[in-house]
């Protein structure tokens, strides 16, 4: 090797035990040399005569350790309701049907009443129609949300693009 400079020996010493390290995992022994200059080389033969010579022994590195499992809690999706039956881990909506045959889908239940004049905002449930609710598997009611030309889609239980976009789509698994 050549000589190097000691104000560059920092960066020779992590090039060399960069060389060593990748080399093998057993200890090695390095020769530090010094001539008559003062210049300082590092290398794996014995210095020449007329330097000043050190033997470094190199630990091996500690073996390599599998990462650890950290835990990820599963995203909280506060939109909406998430519905378990007591027996099965099956994730359950509503089916919800008006007295006149409309059919909407909702994931939190059904209203008892929904208004006429404004199905969101229910504010004349005393005009409305009732609506009996069945409960039933949410990737039926995702089914169902998807459908087209259905009666009743103005009452549905429809997720923003926004929570979309955030992954809180009730029916992104189904």
């Amino acid at each position: 090797m050549c000589a190097v400079r000691e104000s560059k020996m920092p960066l020779a010493l992590l090039a060399l035990l960069g060389l060593v390290l990748a080399d093998g995992v057993q200890a090695q022994a390095v020769f530090k040399c010094i001539d008559r200059q003062g210049h300082v080389a590092f290398q794996q033969t014995p210095c020449a005569t007329g330097q000043a010579e050190t033997v470094v022994q190199i630990a091996a590195p500690p073996r390599a350790q599998p990462s650890p499992e950290y835990y990820r809690a599963e995203p909280r999706n506060e939109f909406t309701h998430t519905r378990r039956t007591a027996r099965s881990s099956t994730v359950m909506s509503f089916e919800c049907r008006t007295a006149s045959g409309a059919l909407f889908y909702r994931h939190g239940g059904c209203p008892a009443v929904i208004g006429r004049e404004n199905p969101k905002a229910n504010l004349h449930a005393s005009r409305g129609e009732k609506v009996r609710a069945r409960r039933i598997p949410r990737a039926e009611a995702c089914r169902g949300l998807r459908s087209p030309g259905r009666k009743g889609r103005e009452y549905d239980d429809v997720t923003p693009t926004y929570e979309k976009n955030l992954g809180r789509d009730p029916c992104r698994r189904y």
